[in-house]
């Protein structure tokens, strides 16, 4: 325990330490808070030599002394080092608590040794200790401003200046002390600015990070969305018969035959049958057909479609088509790029967007490369046969919420 004993009659002191070779820092805060312990206390320097070495204590693991003293204590029984493992180790909020209690004590001190013009010995290594502490992690920021105020206080205490500051006045002294301890606080205030601001600045970076992932998601969202009702709908027509007779509203009796979903080509030679006229939206018509060597699918324009019902469509300046014979485009009786053959039993769709005047094919729902845009509006989607006793089902058509086009592909224009 370090105590304080009167030395002279001059009321001069000197610190004595009772457990020299190792202090603790109990005894040094009892010692620094001494109500008894005022600038006219003689200092030694062996004494001064406590205070640097328990500042390192927070930077090391373990104090010299300590080590000495564990390498001692594991040469004793066995029983008597568990009893000594048994003991609890400072928590890190302890040892916080009695940095702050230390560094506060150490600049009361230095301050009344400042205001008195009183030398310390040792000043070097105890500033160089304050210094290597200053930049641990562990520190807080008010930790950190008591060391500032070490630092500064402890430049009035300097003995190679102490001549120069024992001729300056006293209230020079105090005001040159206190314009320090401002501006150590001044960097302690603009340092705790610049680490708000970087927090501020992250934050603002995951908030523009989570908003995009945000967009991302309800875009998913509304595709899965969209897909799921495009798949009800597919359902819901897959599943609901579709009665030929109300979807083929133009007809010749005499070459076609209506049964149900399906429609019977009876006699040889080019024979059309159209849906009713539609002027917006997107439409699709899917058919299935066997036999289909001589069968064409597609749109025609309305206003035309009643003069073409005994004869081909493809052969007109407004008639989009693809022959199933060989994949082949057909517009005013000429022929453009192939798309991939039809197979019989093969789901075989025209889609029409009204909106974009585009046509578009399908083969069992994958979009094929080749389509036509320009087509005219009003129109009527065509089926158009030649051999006889061919078969057409008719599996849905109608308008629909969502195209299936998924890439540009290539375009041609009708004529």
């Amino acid at each position: 325990m370090l105590s304080a004993t009167t030395q002279n009659p001059d009321n001069s002191k000197t610190i004595e330490n009772d457990e020299k070779n190792h202090p603790t820092i109990e005894s040094v805060l009892e010692w620094l808070s001494d109500s008894s312990v005022h600038p006219g206390i003689k200092v030694t320097t062996i004494q001064w030599f406590h205070i640097p070495t328990l500042l390192a204590n927070f930077i090391q693991p373990s104090h010299p002394h300590q080590q000495k003293q564990d390498q001692q204590d594991s040469k004793q029984p066995q029983p008597q080092q568990a009893q000594q493992d048994e003991q609890p180790t400072p928590s890190a909020e302890s040892n916080n608590q009695l940095l702050t209690l230390l560094l506060q004590a150490l600049t009361k001190f230095l301050d009344e040794s400042s205001d008195s013009h009183t030398p310390i010995p040792n000043k070097r290594l105890l500033h160089s200790s304050l210094s290597h502490l200053s930049p641990s992690p562990a520190l807080t920021l008010s930790m950190r401003r008591d060391i500032d105020r070490c630092l500064v206080a402890l430049n009035y205490v300097d003995d190679s200046s102490f001549a120069e500051q024992k001729q300056q006045p006293a209230d020079q002294t105090q005001l040159e002390r206190e314009v320090a301890m401002m501006r150590a606080d001044k960097d302690a205030f603009v340092s705790t600015v610049i680490s708000l601001q970087k927090e501020k600045d992250q934050l603002r970076s995951e908030l523009a990070s989570t908003k995009q992932r945000l967009d991302e998601m309800e875009r998913r969202l509304t595709q899965a969305q969209q897909a799921i009702e495009v798949t009800q709908t597919a359902v819901t027509v897959r599943t609901t018969p579709v009665v030929a007779s109300d979807v083929i509203v133009a007809f010749s009796p005499t070459y076609i035959r209506l049964s149900g979903s399906t429609v019977i080509r009876t006699r040889e030679g080019w024979i059309g049958c159209y849906t009713r006229p539609v002027s917006k939206g997107i439409h699709r018509l899917s058919i299935r057909s066997f036999g289909n060597h001589g069968l064409m699918i597609g749109v025609l324009d309305a206003a035309e479609s009643p003069k073409l019902l005994k004869s081909a469509a493809y052969t007109s300046l407004k008639g989009a088509m693809m022959h199933t014979c060989n994949g082949y485009l057909y517009s005013a009786n000429r022929y453009f790029t192939s798309n991939t053959k039809p197979r019989d039993g093969q789901e075989f769709s025209a889609e029409a967007d009204l909106e974009k005047r585009t046509l578009h094919f399908f083969l069992d729902g994958v979009q094929q490369q080749h389509h036509f845009v320009n087509i005219p509006v009003p129109l009527v989607f065509s089926i158009d046969s030649y051999y006889k006793d061919m078969s057409i089902e008719i599996l849905s058509w109608g308008e629909i919420k969502q195209s299936g086009v998924t890439f540009e592909g290539t375009g041609h224009n009708l004529g």
